[in-house]
């Protein structure tokens, strides 16, 4: 894969511009595989599918009234299909109908499998499972081939939020949990076993470091902690590698730019930050290359990379209706 070798620095221009559509706060975007569209969804109980080469809301896809959606997704290998969590329900919507908003009664299939409230869906990477986690701590395995399909249940702690969870790509038998006891777990979901517990260790701050957001990206798995900074742990040796601090709010979001050469943190109060990764290990802070002051609430973030013009965006759904796009080029 080609690398990026520009430097970004506080002198990098910055474009700002707008997708406007939903009604209510955004919490929740994902990319499709090619990141050709965009999924939001929103306390209005709506969904929208964007197309981002046009910049516009192409679908709805509608919750029952009054339901907030908290986690969204795309098949990874079928753009038709299109994934929403709300409640205790993920529901599927077949994206070939001709009709621009889907509404419940066009739900292709759902499942309700939770007690709790879910807080995160996403696939494996051979895209045969559907994994979510919810307030209670317990994380599902669902197949949605056929007749949507409780596979096995695995439980990240008794009554402990599991805030999210995330497939390891380079591993097909890896799935990692993070939760507010402040610990991230490491499982062989095909076996149900607990291979590792990473414990994340309190750095002197006022806020317990709970655990909002992971990422991985090859052997490094990055987080985003309340505590107003985020880690990064080398996943063969269980260590940690690299400390990025000094965010002034609670870090709700870690994202990973051209593979694992820079990374994306977002605070939720409005601070956007951009970081060269350095691989050298120790705990030492380093000083972020790159500020946005985004000054609207944060809830969800998604980067968009390009290799070709060694530029990339980030698209930010917060408590406003709007989602921002920073072009860092």
């Amino acid at each position: 894969m080609a690398t990026a070798q520009r430097n970004f620095n506080r002198s990098t221009p910055i474009v700002k511009s707008y997708l406007n559509g939903h009604r209510a706060p955004i919490n929740c975007l994902s990319l499709n595989y090619s990141k050709s569209l965009l999924i939001s969804g929103s306390e209005d109980s709506i969904a929208r599918i964007w197309d981002l080469s046009k910049r516009k809301s192409i679908r709805g896809l509608c919750a029952p009234t009054g339901e907030i959606i908290n986690s969204v997704c795309f098949h990874p290998k079928d753009d038709t299909k299109a994934y929403i969590a709300y409640s205790s329900t993920i529901a599927e919507f077949d994206l070939r109908r001709s009709e621009i908003v889907l509404r419940t009664e066009m739900i292709n299939k759902q499942i309700t499998v939770h007690q709790d409230e879910i807080n995160k869906i996403c696939f494996n990477s051979t895209a045969s499972l559907i994994s979510s986690s919810d307030d209670s701590g317990l994380i599902n395995m669902i197949n949605f081939d056929t007749e949507p399909t409780l596979v096995k249940s695995l439980n990240h702690d008794v009554d402990t939020i599991c805030s999210c969870i995330a497939f390891n790509e380079n591993d097909q038998s890896q799935l990692f949990s993070a939760s507010y006891d402040c610990t991230i777990k490491l499982w062989d979901y095909k076996r149900s076993r607990l291979v590792h517990e990473f414990r994340v260790n309190e750095i002197s701050s006022i806020n317990p470091p709970f655990i909002h957001d992971i990422s991985i990206s090859n052997r490094y798995l990055g987080a985003a902690l309340g505590n107003s900074t985020a880690i990064v742990f080398d996943i063969p040796t269980r260590k940690q590698i690299q400390t990025l601090d000094n965010h002034f709010g609670a870090v709700c979001q870690f994202k990973w730019i051209f593979s694992n050469q820079w990374i994306t943190t977002a605070t939720t109060n409005g601070k956007i930050f951009i970081w060269k990764f350095k691989t050298k290990k120790g705990n030492n802070p380093i000083e972020a290359n790159l500020y946005i002051e985004h000054r609207t609430n944060i809830n969800s973030i998604v980067v968009i990379d390009n290799y070709n013009t060694n530029s990339f965006e980030i698209l930010v759904a917060d408590t406003s209706n709007t989602i921002t796009t920073y072009n860092v080029n």
